[in-house]
């Protein structure tokens, strides 16, 4: 066997090229294993050049740390390349299941997504893998038949500590730097992730989204306990006579803003006409939900609501809730299934929008229709119009009401989405009688908006009628995402006179906030949907409308945390912005001992259903 003496040696400066030959070809190697082709990544590269930067050097200290650790520098290679490329290969695997990159945050959900990879069927890019194992075991055996200087190990921690220095300094003040992070990629869009993690590069990314999407931890939360508390629940679960379909349909930017008294449109004229008389046509209730956001956040209002978690209560800072939905959860979809529902998505925007086509497998809904279905012929200028909505939404329906198993259905529709140029239709809309005087730019924001507004109400009019042309018993929950951005800081709503943005008052916030719903229950079903006994006031927090139809329907007992904000919004109805306001629409000023100690519960349920509650059972009722 040969002696160790006789093996060739590096002197330092070999050290050093091993090193840097290791960290070039290491950060092209993660590069080139993460989706898509790697000659159009560079290009984006090339374009933004502090990208080579931004993704070498995550790469870079690793294997300088494995150095530091190991003193050898093809060992340094041979480890620090297994752990990078497998990471990048992770994301390929991930990306191509689910189309949702690998983030920190999947570190945390390890036996969920063993057990969520049974219901994928996955390419594993063997030749990929093989590839990296073959490289590092490549540098093993150089390893083992060149030997290399060591530094002593005082100098090799100290460049450890620097090293280690300098990357957490790294994270918060460049990776997780919001604006930066827009700047790359020639400012390309930032909400495709999966694509963003393609042309930007996996370790910059991955970087970017650690601890981004995060669910704060309540002080004092113990999983046991809330697991005995959930098991505690004596709210008695029973079959309803009647099991009706349950029909979402989150409006885009529907509000009711035509009401406001600067308008002079006679009842009729006014876009949300329709609205009022269904809402007075004594088999509804209707008011307004307090929503997370202003002007955006789309998905943050469909999380609320079916999740019965407000966006604003997950974590500080935290604008996109859906994003920390990693795991199944026990959501309004889950209940209905448990109860024997189907379960159904339909919305004619991308399936990677928001995540949104692996978040709704996870709240449980096992249909998901998107954008595929639709056609240039369905849109009404820029946007799939809401006629078109209606008409492929009709059509599902027809073959889905008629079985034995009630349809659980949440839809999203997509035309008055911002912004309201002229160009969205190619026509200028009617102009709103107004009782001031606006500027054309503003009038011109205003009227197209108006005009989605009539056609969102025209859909909702003609959804009823088709509703009760049907046999089957259905209640309809229709609602508005959020007020949409009219104009800049607020132009619109200050020349109307409106405080829609000001924060001085409960009052003021409110209004910034809310948007009407609507509860209405076909022929077939008004003569068993009991509204009174909702006790629903005129205003709520958005997480509450999941639980007043869950109510509604008769599934009290079902799931614990359900029942808990049945309770929770007979007290305190709103819960939002800082804002509190009792069941009579009063300002609350200062919460009560008993009520704080509900909020606090609220907090500790959010991080238990979103982190460690599993999925509950069939009722046996």
């Amino acid at each position: 066997m040969r002696s160790t003496k006789t093996r060739p040696e590096l002197q330092a400066w070999g050290v050093v090229l091993v090193l840097a030959a290791a960290c070039v070809l290491c950060s092209l190697s993660v590069i080139a294993i993460q989706p898509g082709p790697l000659s159009e990544t560079l290009s984006v590269f090339w374009a933004d050049k502090v990208l080579f930067l931004l993704n070498g050097f995550p790469v870079c200290v690793v294997l300088l740390l494995c150095w530091c650790a190991t003193g050898d520098p093809f060992t340094a290679a041979g480890l620090g390349s297994l752990i990078v490329n497998l990471m990048s290969y992770v994301n390929l695997v991930k990306t191509d299941c689910r189309n949702d990159p690998f983030v920190p945050d999947d570190f945390q959900l390890l036996r969920e997504a063993m057990n969520a990879a049974s219901e994928y069927t996955l390419d594993l890019h063997w030749p990929i893998l093989i590839a990296i194992v073959l490289g590092s075991a490549a540098c093993f055996v150089l390893a083992h038949f060149i030997r290399a200087r060591k530094p002593r190990w005082y100098v090799r921690a100290a460049g450890a500590l620097v090293l280690l220095g300098g990357f957490c300094w790294s994270v918060p003040n460049v990776y997780q730097k919001t604006g930066f992070y827009n700047k790359r990629g020639n400012e390309m869009s930032k909400t495709n992730v999966a694509e963003v993690f393609r042309l930007c590069g996996f370790p910059y990314c991955f970087l970017h989204n650690y601890n981004l999407y995060s669910v704060e931890k309540p002080d004092g939360y113990s999983s046991a306990d809330m697991k005995a508390l959930a098991a505690s629940d004596d709210a008695v679960c029973k079959t309803p006579a009647v099991r009706p379909n349950v029909i979402f349909v989150m409006c885009e930017a529907y509000t009711d803003l035509s009401d406001e008294d600067v308008f002079l449109y006679t009842e009729e004229e006014n876009p949300t006409h329709g609205f009022h008389v269904l809402a007075e046509s004594g088999r509804a209730r209707s008011g307004h939900i307090v929503v997370s956001n202003f002007g955006a956040g789309t998905a943050n209002t469909e999380f609320d609501v079916l999740t019965g978690i407000q966006t604003n209560m997950v974590s500080p800072g935290n604008t996109s809730s859906f994003r920390v939905i990693r795991k199944a959860v026990n959501a309004l979809p889950q209940v209905y299934k448990r109860a024997g529902y189907k379960t159904y998505f339909m919305h004619p925007g991308y399936s990677w929008f928001y995540n949104r086509d692996n978040v709704y497998r996870d709240l449980g809904v096992d249909e998901r229709i998107f954008n595929e279905t639709y056609t240039d012929a369905d849109k009404k200028g820029t946007m799939i119009s809401d006629a078109a909505f209606l008409a492929h939404l009709t059509a599902d329906l027809d073959t889905r009401l008629s079985t034995a198993e009630p349809l659980f259905a949440y839809t999203v529709t997509i035309q008055n989405h911002q912004a309201y140029p002229y160009t969205k239709y190619g026509f200028e809309p009617e102009k709103p009688p107004l009782s001031v005087s606006i500027s054309d730019t503003s009038m011109e924001t205003l009227s197209v908006y108006l005009e989605g507004v009539r056609d969102s109400t025209a859909m909702l009019t003609a959804l009823c009628d088709y509703l009760d042309s049907r046999d089957e018993p259905t209640l309809l929950v229709f609602y508005g995402d959020h007020r949409p951005t009219l104009g800049q800081d607020y132009a619109v709503y200050r020349e109307l006179g409106l405080t829609t943005g000001l924060t001085g008052s409960t009052d003021e916030i409110i209004e910034t906030y809310e948007t009407p719903y609507l509860l209405w229950a076909n022929e077939a079903y008004a003569p068993y949907c009991d509204f009174d006994a909702l006790e629903l006031p005129d205003v709520v927090s958005s997480n509450y409308l999941g639980a007043a139809v869950y109510e509604l329907t008769g599934l009290t007992g079902l799931d614990p945390y359900f029942d808990t904000l049945e309770d929770l919004r007979r007290t305190l109805p709103v819960i939002s912005h800082g804002c509190y306001l009792a069941t009579d629409g009063s300002e609350i000023a200062s919460l009560t001992d008993a009520q704080q100690s509900a909020l606090d519960l609220l907090a500790d349920w959010k991080y238990y259903r979103l982190k460690d509650e599993a999925l509950l059972e069939h009722c046996a009722g």
